[in-house]
């Protein structure tokens, strides 16, 4: 990266973090992004209409983006963490996804203190998932609490270690789905490189059931970024086929017909076939 890159990145990432000039707000679950138009329209085409006036979100500066019911699970919807990811990404062009269950006692050291209302710009300064940031209602004053970056929290029993262990696989094929959903290119690309990474180290891991599941239910048939990675780890891992909970994602989607032919040397999916051209006999049309 050029020195010139470097320094516009870091003014775009100063203008996101003070929140000068912000013009629209990107709201989902528990958090509320305070976004400038221009930065999200230039790496997303998703939101050029919201953000124009003739779309009431346009008028209003706010768009809310439903957030998804673990309990109906409704792929449509978004994961309030993903989105995170995302808008950190308009700023940063990266993100980093952590899943760590912490302690009631570090949880305690990011307790709000009075009068303070919630600041989700200051989430995207940690380097994992936990903390979030908050400012005073005082005028003219802003006190931040930051995880230590160095010493992130470390999961409070066995189960948490286990969810926590799967190098956030998971959470990237969210990230990748909200890409995918929001036309944003660039953080399909990182997304895809991120959890092809994770799944090659962490396929024996038992959230790759839901791997599958979020690679084959929130991206269209045509978007290999994640089910390419998710095949090839399960022709190169024929053991994963006896996890009760692998099989059952398989039968859910069409994983097991292109592991199939790619276990016959086929690429995984079969070529679209082209259909017959028909011309007029008079005219030859």
């Amino acid at each position: 990266m050029s020195e010139e890159d470097n320094s516009f990145r870091k003014a775009l990432a100063e203008l996101f973090e003070t929140g000068e000039l912000v013009d629209f707000e990107i709201a989902c679950g528990q958090y509320v992004f305070k976004v400038h138009k221009v930065v999200i329209c230039a790496q997303s085409k998703y939101f050029l209409a919201p953000c124009g006036k003739d779309y009431a979100e346009g008028s209003n500066g706010r768009i809310t983006l439903k957030a998804i019911d673990e309990e109906d699970g409704d792929a449509a919807c978004d994961d309030p963490e993903a989105i995170k990811h995302m808008v950190h990404f308009f700023y940063y062009r990266d993100y980093t996804a952590e899943n760590m269950k912490t302690t009631s006692a570090v949880k305690s050291r990011f307790q709000p203190p009075e009068n303070t209302v919630l600041d989700p710009r200051a989430t995207v300064n940690t380097s994992w998932a936990g903390p979030v940031g908050y400012k005073t209602k005082k005028k003219g004053y802003k006190a931040r609490f930051f995880a230590d970056a160095e010493t992130p929290p470390q999961p409070h029993d066995t189960a948490a270690a286990a969810e926590s262990a799967d190098g956030n696989m998971v959470m990237h094929a969210k990230v990748f789905a909200a890409a995918v959903k929001y036309d944003v290119s660039a953080l399909q690309r990182l997304a895809s490189a991120k959890f092809a990474a994770a799944a090659s180290s962490n396929w024996d891991h038992t959230t790759f059931a839901d791997a599958i599941r979020i690679a084959y239910s929130t991206t269209p048939d045509d978007n290999r970024g994640l089910r390419d990675t998710v095949c090839e780890t399960l022709h190169g891992h024929p053991s994963l086929l006896d996890k009760a909970s692998v099989m059952s994602a398989a039968r859910e989607t069409d994983l097991l017909g292109e592991v199939a032919r790619m276990a016959y040397g086929m690429p995984s999916i079969a070529k679209p076939e082209v259909a017959e051209e028909v011309r007029c006999d008079d005219c030859g049309a």
